[in-house]
Order: C-alpha cells, then structure tokens, then sequence
C-alpha cells in the first residue's frame, strides 16, 4: 500500500471510529502525523494502524499518543522493531478492552521483550514467582470450573 493511500485509509477509519471527522482530521494531522515525523523511527502504517486500534479498543484519544510513545520506547529498548511495537500495542489494546491484566496480556509483552512479570512484582512489591504461582492457580481454578459444566 502507497504511502498516500495508508494516510487516507487512516482518516477514514479516525473518522469512523471517532464518529466526528473535524475531530479525527484534527487528531490525524496535528498529533499522529507529526508524532510519526519527529519522534519515532517506525513506519507510518504502523503508528496508524496502532493508533487506530487503540481508539477502536476505546481508548480515550488524548492517552493515545503519550500510550504510542511508550510502545515505541519498550520495543525500541527490547531490539524488537516494528514487531515489537505492533505486539505491545496490540497487548495495550487488548488489555484496554478487558480492562483487566491477564497472564495471556502479560505473556505477549514478554514474548516482546517487555519483562511484565518484574515490572508488576517491583510495583506491587511482590516476588515474581508468587505471582506466576498465583497466575496459574486461577488459570487452573478457570480450566476446572469450564470443564465442570460441560
């Protein structure tokens, strides 16, 4: 896809997703484009398509940006790239949806180089091998309940 087209196809789906398309021009052009330009060595498709579905998983517009930053950041820090930041703002997103933190999310940060499980130990002062214990005791308590009602 052209470079022209990808910028269009992203308005139009800002403009849907955003159901206001002097909101979404605005958004496009003052805050993607020029984060695209001066801060962030990924490819264009890759920031609208990230953007586009962070809005879409509902995220507010306004964390949007300060959100793709910080993907750009953990993939540039993790040597991951481009895949690196569609895997986490992909994780972002879906996390943003559930509005919880599952071992699945966290699973797809580590598998981007994002050390989940330390950054969650450290910031709930927790030791990291509880938590992978406590993840998979609910894990399993959930397998069990499902297979009860089958």
């Amino acid at each position: 896809m052209g470079r022209l087209s990808a910028i269009e196809q992203a308005k139009t789906s800002l403009s849907v997703l955003m159901g206001d398309a002097k909101k979404a021009q605005s958004f496009f052009l003052d805050d993607m484009l020029a984060f695209a330009k001066k801060t962030t060595p990924y490819a264009f498709t890759d920031i609208a398509n990230s953007g586009r579905n962070l809005i879409a998983f509902g995220m507010d517009v306004k964390n949007v940006i300060p959100t793709m930053q910080a993907v750009g950041d953990a993939a540039a820090a993790s040597g991951k790239g481009a895949e690196g930041f569609r895997q986490i703002s992909d994780a972002f997103g879906a996390m943003q949806v559930s509005g919880t933190l599952s071992m699945e999310e966290m699973n797809r940060l580590m598998d981007a180089g994002i050390p989940a499980l330390k950054i969650l130990a450290n910031e709930t002062g927790q030791d990291v091998m509880d938590l992978k214990k406590r993840s998979f005791l609910k894990v399993l308590l959930k397998v069990k309940k499902q297979l009860l009602h089958l």
